[in-house]
């Protein structure tokens, strides 16, 4: 269970973790040491130990779970009021125990420790938006049962001390983060709001590790949605350099970079930025020249349409306008056997 003001009223609620009907109860205070009455979400399979932290960074409390028969941890997002979303399962090992909640790679995010019935600890680190990577295992001793995270050797990052029911002993994890973790660095190219044709050549600046024994690799973060849901997200990772280049679908996308040391501190980009993928002539942005392009640009022209995104997208002559010549320029095209379409409009 853990007291924590969940609805942002300044008291304190509840949250319990039901192991025989694989759920969790919110109860939340009225102010004066009384509760209403549970509200129930659905979590893994025996929840056994539950902690909070704001997961996704927008100053609320999340939640959670480690469930004991299901192998996994269920995290449960705070709509801000303290209702939540539904769970999304991360699997850990056999037999999760007592969960923690903290920064573990000092990325300003808050990560998860839990130890697992079959010897080892399990670490998901934290993405920033409250989703997790796939968990790493670490060992300890004989079926730990639970974790504590603190500085234990006073260099500034959180070590994990385990509590071993079967070896009866602690175990000691010294976190190998340290204060000289990746600088920070900003994007380049594709800037926020722009449009670039395919394929995409991402620019970032170089981030810095003052250990001179480390090194830096990126992951490219690209999603379809601001958020950068797991399902929406695509990551071309353990690149060396600060470019990289690839042949993009015909939409908006999202694009961010993460930088990390072979420690596994983590620096994320100062931005996350947006940007359009066009082709050339293509008006309504379906991917395709066809006669719908014509309409679309006629409409746009003399009828007060939609505008091609981006405008210059229209240009199929190469003379950087948008103008009635284009559409007779694409209809010779396509009717005609008239020239191909401009391959070099900007």
């Amino acid at each position: 269970m853990v007291c924590i003001d969940l609805d942002g009223d300044f008291d304190l609620d509840l949250a319990v973790a039901n192991g025989n009907s694989n759920n969790v109860s919110i109860l939340m205070n009225n102010g004066d040491g009384t509760f209403q009455s549970p509200v129930n979400y659905g979590a893994g399979q025996s929840p056994f130990s539950i902690c909070s932290a704001d997961f996704d960074g927008d100053l609320d409390f999340d939640l959670a779970v480690s469930n004991e028969d299901g192998d996994n941890v269920s995290i449960l997002i705070n709509n801000g009021n303290g209702t939540f979303q539904t769970a999304v399962n991360y699997a850990v090992g056999d037999g999760p125990g007592h969960i923690c909640c903290g920064d573990l790679d000092g990325d300003l995010d808050i990560d998860i420790a839990v130890p697992n019935f079959g010897g080892n600890v399990s670490i998901l680190m934290n993405n920033g938006n409250g989703t997790f990577q796939s968990a790493i295992n670490y060992p300890a001793g004989a079926t730990p049962r639970s974790v504590c995270c603190s500085d234990l050797d006073r260099d500034g990052d959180l070590d994990m001390a385990v509590a071993n029911v079967g070896s009866d002993n602690v175990s000691i994890l010294i976190n190998l983060t340290n204060s000289a973790m990746p600088s920070s660095y900003s994007l380049v190219s594709p800037t926020d709001v722009d449009s670039v044709k395919s394929p995409v050549t991402f620019a970032w600046h170089k981030s810095i590790d003052l250990d001179p024994n480390d090194t830096v690799r990126y992951d490219l973060y690209l999603s379809r949605y601001i958020v950068f849901a797991p399902e929406s997200t695509t990551v071309y990772d353990s690149l060396p350099d600060t470019t990289f280049t690839d042949s993009l679908d015909i939409k908006l996308w999202y694009w961010k970079v993460k930088a990390y040391d072979k420690w596994g501190a983590v620096r994320w980009s100062d931005q996350s930025w947006s940007f359009y993928v066009y082709l050339c002539g293509d008006c309504n942005g379906d991917g395709k020249i066809t006669v719908s392009d014509v309409v679309c640009e006629i409409n746009y022209l003399f009828k007060g349409g939609s505008a091609p995104v981006p405008l210059i997208a229209g240009d199929v002559n190469c003379d950087g306008k948008e103008t009635v010549s284009d559409v007779v320029y694409k209809i010779n095209y396509l009717f005609k056997g008239g020239p191909e379409l401009c391959k070099d409009c900007p």
